[in-house]
């Protein structure tokens, strides 16, 4: 097909009106905008050289603090086991900021250009068919039925649409509903409305969503398929412009084969103390933005549009019990098909409501994550394991493979970092003292912290410093839980272990968000997570107190390794958040409280995610004691 355009301004000032550009591909109108450049594209230079120059003085850091380990350990008589645990443990803790920093740095190093996809909007009576699927399996019908009243509700021609329920809880109430608002849907000629449940023989393996989503894309084909199909999940509200936004990426490049949103949240507690939000800010606002330069995005599967031709070549979607939207990505991508990530926020969702879901949500991922990198043999240059893919995306791969096995690394370190401070006498502390090299150590290790803290600050002030301490505190809260699976994967039949349960089937016990259904501080705080973080924290402690109390009774230096005591204090600090967390609970509203209804009964989000509703306070506690410690090295 032909494209041709057509604006309404001269082309030198297109730039400052952002005027939209209306383009024609063949029957389609499309109107074009350029998209404001989030911080990275604004200034790729500050984020390549204030990244490289942070990490090479860390590598500085640690090379001194080996090398000065090394000359003492030779004039002493026995072997310093604790202050090389020590220094093993610091670089393991970093070992995930580094994987992040190697992403970012190879993209913006290798990528041709960095600029901002297109904002697209489709408009006029002609677009291309699309079959829109709800997945759904034990969520609460109101739900499901506001999002299903959503999708339906799209600035998109009806009769170019319809939208299936796909009921894996073969629930007679929700059938009921959709069977009543389809009917209504006619009447209206509004675009169609089905709902649709299979039967899973007793034995035969189901694959969850996967199962769910492979048996709408069969019955779409006995309804008569559509050139795209679409997703969301059972709590995934879209907005008006969700299809009218996704599609025009595809119809204007035939190569494309999916186009995938950020997935957002709606009912995030103030403050955000478990970095739900801001788990997600981080990936689709920065790392999922530069995956995307150089062929490497991927699809969250909470919400997409994917071209069926697409999926016909890679042989419909995959069945697996676990990682089947990442698998997908991959699996186009492997065959010269290209992904999108659409960076418009079109569809919002609801978090998990407690700490304990959060947590099995996040295990969720870690095995679906784990799934996808031996399915294509970690990315390897191997015959039969993902050989089409480019170098971009197996460079890629492999440092997400590499990062999602640092909750192992990060465990061990959590646990004998505490242990080989503690086991350290005075005596080598002394020794330590007099070495040529510490000077220069302690300088570093205070120009290393500017510089760290003004290289966070560049690339994250667009989410807020306060919010990235809570998600660096995940990544540590999280670590036992992760590691166990990681561990886990590295056996055999780890895929016997694997299984889906949809985040909003799974209920709350304590309910700690509700301030009328909350159970009480007691019960709060003896349940089996809180006593294992309770436990942490004081082990933790005993080696910081003591070697405070060292320093002030026999006059010395708090540690000789200023980085490794941060790095301590740190892991006591963000260990104890989940407690903090905990004996002061959020109170967050019911959905229907946090959502506003709309002209046609469509209930909206009034906040959406975390940038609007939360201000961006500062870490000042935890920058005061890392302060504190850095002049106790002194």
């Amino acid at each position: 097909m032909s494209l041709t355009s057509k604006s309404y301004l001269h082309a030198d000032k297109r730039a400052e009106s952002q005027t939209p550009i209306e383009l024609y591909h063949g029957p389609y109108r499309i109107l074009k905008s350029e998209r404001a450049k989030v911080p990275f594209q604004r200034r790729p230079g500050s984020f390549r050289f204030g990244t490289l120059f942070t990490w090479c003085l860390w590598l500085l850091q640690i090379g001194l603090e080996w090398r000065i380990a090394g000359h003492t350990q030779s004039n002493t008589a026995y072997f310093m086991w604790g202050v090389w645990a020590a220094l093993t443990a610091e670089i393991f803790l970093s070992l995930q900021e580094v994987t992040y920093a190697l992403n970012l740095l190879f993209v913006l190093f290798s990528a041709e250009k960095i600029c901002p996809r297109p904002a697209y909007r489709l408009i006029g009576d002609e677009a291309p068919t699309v079959d829109v699927c709800i997945t759904c399996c034990g969520e609460a019908v109101d739900i499901i039925m506001n999002t299903l009243l959503a999708a339906t509700r799209q600035k998109y021609p009806s009769h170019c649409f319809r939208v299936i329920i796909l009921d894996d809880g073969r629930d007679v109430n929700l059938r009921e509903a959709v069977e009543a608002l389809g009917h209504k849907s006619v009447e209206k000629n509004n675009p169609q409305v089905l709902y649709r449940s299979r039967q899973v023989t007793v034995g035969k393996r189901s694959y969850y969503k996967a199962g769910n989503l492979q048996f709408g894309i069969e019955e779409c084909g006995r309804l008569g398929k559509s050139e795209f199909f679409a997703c969301l999940d059972a709590d995934m509200i879209p907005e008006s412009d969700w299809l009218s936004s996704l599609v025009p990426h595809l119809i204007l490049d035939f190569q494309l084969a999916l186009a995938n949103p950020p997935q957002n949240y709606y009912n995030i507690p103030p403050g955000d103390p478990l970095a739900q939000q801001t788990d997600l800010d981080i990936y689709f606002t920065l790392y999922e933005m530069l995956n995307d330069l150089v062929g490497g995005a991927m699809c969250s599967g909470t919400g997409f549009v994917i071209r069926h031709r697409a999926l016909e070549d890679i042989g419909g979607w995959p069945l697996v019990d676990a990682g089947e939207d990442i698998i997908c990505s991959t699996s186009l991508k492997n065959a010269r098909w290209k992904t999108a990530h659409i960076p418009e926020a079109v569809q919002f969702g609801l978090a998990p409501e407690s700490f304990k879901v959060l947590v099995k949500q996040r295990i969720r991922w870690t095995d679906c994550g784990i799934a996808v990198h031996k399915k294509f043999g970690f990315y390897l240059n191997l015959p039969g394991w993902g050989t089409q893919l480019t170098w971009h995306q197996r460079v890629l791969g492999i440092l997400l493979a590499c990062w999602e096995y640092t909750p192992i690394t990060t465990f061990i370190a959590l646990i004998i970092l505490p242990l080989a401070l503690f086991t350290q006498d005075s005596d080598e502390f002394i020794a330590f003292s007099s070495h040529r090299d510490l000077p220069a150590l302690r300088l570093i290790s205070a120009i290393l912290y500017l510089t760290y803290s003004i290289n966070q600050y560049n690339l994250f002030s667009h989410i807020g410093l306060r919010l990235i301490a809570n998600h660096q505190s995940m990544e540590i809260w999280c670590a036992p839980y992760l590691a166990a699976r990681c561990a886990l994967s590295l056996l055999p039949g780890f895929a016997k272990h694997l299984h889906f349960e949809s985040t909003g089937s799974i209920a709350s016990v304590v309910e700690e968000r509700s301030s009328l259904r909350r159970m009480p501080l007691p019960q709060r705080m003896l349940t089996s997570d809180m006593i294992l973080y309770s436990t942490y924290v004081l082990y933790a402690s005993i080696p910081l107190l003591l070697r405070a109390w060292q320093s002030f009774s026999l006059g010395i230096a708090l540690y000789p390794f200023p980085s490794v005591i941060l790095k301590l204090f740190a892991c006591v600090w963000k260990a104890g958040v989940p407690l903090l967390y905990m004996l002061f609970p959020p109170s967050v509203q019911e959905w229907k409280e946090l959502t506003w209804e709309d002209e046609d009964g469509v209930r909206r989000p009034i906040v959406k995610g975390n940038s609007s509703q939360l201000p961006h306070r500062n870490s000042r506690w935890t920058v005061l004691g890392d302060l504190l410690i850095i002049w106790l090295c002194f």
